[in-house]
């Protein structure tokens, strides 16, 4: 990496985890819900920061952690909004990220029945099982 990727990589992954950090405050750690979803905003944000960074140097482990970290708050509060299709686009980066969590194929499978496409519904319910 150059000098100027770094420089780039840092701030990204600086703001990135700034912004989770002020959605976690505000929303109580994502315990409060209603607060949550008001500072939504902030975790759209870190999503934005962190997936730049990790363009920069896939390879950093603070950077996907953080975009993990990220992705599974955003998918909760898509949940919690019924935007069924967000929270499956999500959910299947995710996947990519952290490769081996059964959980996130269950939380697939239930957001593909609530859209309807029962083959990926049943392709992901069958993947958790897998991997259990």
């Amino acid at each position: 990496m150059t000098d100027a990727e770094k420089q780039l990589f840092d701030r990204e992954l600086n703001l990135g985890a700034e912004f989770l950090d002020r959605f976690k405050k505000l929303s109580d750690n994502g315990a409060n819900e209603k607060k949550a979803q008001e500072v939504m905003g902030f975790c759209q944000q870190a999503q934005q920061h962190l997936e730049k960074a990790i363009e920069i140097n896939p390879f950093d482990k603070n950077a996907r952690a953080l975009l993990a970290i990220t992705y599974s708050n955003l998918q909760h509060m898509f949940g919690l909004e019924k935007n069924y299709e967000k929270a499956i686009e999500i959910l299947e980066r995710l996947t990519r990220i952290e490769k081996g969590e059964h959980e996130l194929f269950r939380l697939l499978g239930e957001n593909y029945l609530a859209v309807k496409d029962y083959e990926k519904a049943l392709l992901n319910i069958q993947k958790r099982k897998w991997l259990c």
